[in-house]
Parts: structure tokens; C-alpha cells; sequence
């Protein structure tokens, strides 16, 4: 009975040893890292009232053009038109989108 008891033991380390060898335990499986950052551009805009909004994507507006975009800072959806003045400056006119369902 000792001899059987010997014998098991060995086998059960070399079962055991190659479990882990093969599972990455001893020989963990290598990770690659891209050594590149992400490019995420954000598009900031100032509206009539002052308050900065910064977008992923701002598509060309023109006067008159109404489009709805994801603000970042504010964590909502805005609506966006745009209009010029007298002094041909084009203003931005940003207000919160009647479908956010924030609360």
C-alpha cells in the first residue's frame, strides 16, 4: 500500500504540472499593447448664453440647418441651429432635445 501511495503521487504531479504549463499559470500567454493612443477630436462650441458644449462630431451647420448631436459635457442630447447676425457673424443657438429622456 505505501508503494501505491508513491506511485500516485508523482503522477499526479506530472498531470498536475501539465495542466498549468498549458492553462498559462507557469507560462502566462503574452498580452500586445498598441503603442498608439486613439485620436478622439472633439469639437467645442460656445452658444448665445456663453456655455461651452463639446461634441465628437459637429457637422457643417449653416444658417437656417437645425441637426441633433451628443454633448459630452453636458451628457445629453442638444439640438443645434444656427443663424447670422447683422454682423455676419453665425451664432449657435443649443438647446436640450425634447427625446432625452433625462430626467
Amino acid at each position: 500500500m505505501v508503494n501505491d501511495m508513491k506511485l500516485k503521487y508523482p503522477i499526479y504531479l506530472v498531470i498536475g504540472l501539465s495542466l498549468l504549463t498549458s492553462e498559462g499559470c507557469i507560462h502566462p500567454s503574452q498580452v500586445v499593447v498598441s503603442p498608439h493612443k486613439l485620436n478622439v477630436k472633439y469639437k467645442f462650441v460656445t452658444d448665445g448664453r456663453q456655455r461651452t458644449h463639446k461634441y465628437r462630431k459637429f457637422p457643417r451647420v449653416h444658417s437656417g440647418d437645425i441637426t441633433v448631436q451628443y454633448c459630452s459635457r453636458h451628457k445629453q442630447w442638444e439640438t443645434i441651429s444656427a443663424t447670422w447676425t447683422k454682423h455676419g457673424v453665425l451664432r449657435f443657438n443649443v438647446t436640450r432635445h425634447r427625446r432625452d429622456n433625462r430626467w
